[in-house]
């Protein structure tokens, strides 16, 4: 009759174990997308924050500064949540369900002057939404980890049954919990040294009894091979004349590649411009451009990424007397990592028509 009682008891604190150490891979898996999502470098939070981003132009060859936010509409609605991440289950059913949230943005960009009563030159007021989002991990993305979770659940019921059963009933919960980056390991030397035993691990511990660095290798993988489909639409107002400027339409693709172990992101945008002709005295829409942007980004170290592009401008109508009707300019910008959600892009620019160079300094603040 003990030994019938001692076994259930046994029973109950290792479903309860095993109930931890899943809770406690789910949270390790939870980890390691976020930190996965923040590896992005600069520019992919560019093109695509995810979340929020914003831009303080602060130098450029005209003098004249502008600040720009863009802010998804999911991190509007979950403020405190979308800057903290704190009570944010990636994994969960209605994360997924908040998808369209996150892939419609808010683009807002405006240019202060001493001109205007409202001390705003110009405004730029629109949205973008991602039709492809490159920072979205599926379903199918965390079923693809099972592999990974099957090779460590031995290990997390043998630390959590080791707890159990030399310490307090629930510190299977309290200590394994514990086994997430960037915490320290609460393991006491026999614990660690029967671990290794047990699972013959002879290099680092923390990479031996958690699967974060391999989830978080794989995590990142497969978002850096996803592409991203962008659509967007901005209005431009000139508060001085108190009138439209401009409307655009734009579509943007970012699509990496691998060559063997190298991976290639090419960028391409699409867009038109209804804008108005300051040659006509009443206000207006005639004036009709097209353009077409490649071009690809190197990350030649962690620290440092260059993003060469080509453009092509052409005029559909209303084209000015000084105007030609195509043009073509080069621009690279080198953008430096300051920390892990800021940067400074620095743009330089060739016009190939009247050979100058131009360029701007750049914060760019993404998360």
């Amino acid at each position: 009759m003990l030994k019938s009682v001692a076994y259930v008891s046994f029973a109950l604190v290792m479903n309860e174990c095993l109930t931890s150490a899943s809770a406690a891979q789910s949270n390790i898996q939870q980890e390691a997308a976020i930190s996965a999502v923040k590896d992005r470098g600069g520019f992919f939070r560019e093109n695509w924050s995810g979340l929020f981003s914003g831009f303080a132009r602060l130098v450029n060859t005209n003098d004249q500064g502008s600040f720009s936010l863009h802010p998804t509409v999911w991190s509007l609605v979950n403020l405190s949540r979308a800057f903290t991440r704190k009570d944010t289950n990636i994994v969960s059913e209605e994360y997924q369900r908040e998808a369209f949230l996150r892939n419609l943005r808010l683009d807002v960009s405006l240019t202060p002057t001493n001109a205007s009563k409202f001390k705003i030159a110009t405004s730029q007021i629109g949205f973008t939404y991602a039709v492809l989002n490159n920072n979205e991990l599926s379903s199918e993305d965390y079923r693809s980890l099972s592999d990974i979770q099957d090779t460590y659940t031995p290990i997390a019921v043998y630390i959590a049954g080791y707890q159990s059963r030399h310490n307090s009933e629930f510190s299977c919960i309290d200590k394994f919990q514990s086994i997430t980056p960037p915490d320290t390991i609460f393991l006491s030397d026999e614990l660690k040294d029967s671990v290794r035993s047990k699972f013959h691990i002879d290099g680092d511990l923390l990479a031996g009894i958690t699967p974060f660095p391999s989830m978080r290798a794989r995590m990142t993988k497969i978002l850096e091979s996803k592409a991203l489909l962008t659509f967007s639409l901005s209005h431009e107002y000139d508060y001085h004349d108190a009138h439209t400027t401009a409307v655009t339409l734009g579509s943007h693709l970012l699509f990496p590649f691998w060559m063997g172990e190298t991976l290639i992101p090419l960028d391409f945008e699409l867009t038109g411009t209804f804008a108005d002709d300051t040659t006509e005295s009443k206000s207006n829409l005639d004036r009709q451009t097209i353009a077409i942007v490649f071009g690809k980004q190197f990350q030649p170290l962690s620290w440092l990424e260059i993003s060469p592009s080509f453009s092509l401008k052409t005029i559909l109508n209303h084209q000015y007397s000084e105007e030609k009707h195509t043009s073509v300019q080069l621009s690279v910008t080198p953008r430096v990592r300051v920390t892990e959600s800021v940067w400074l892009p620095i743009t330089l620019s060739l016009d190939t028509n009247e050979p100058r160079f131009f360029g701007f300094l750049s914060v760019q603040y993404s998360i």
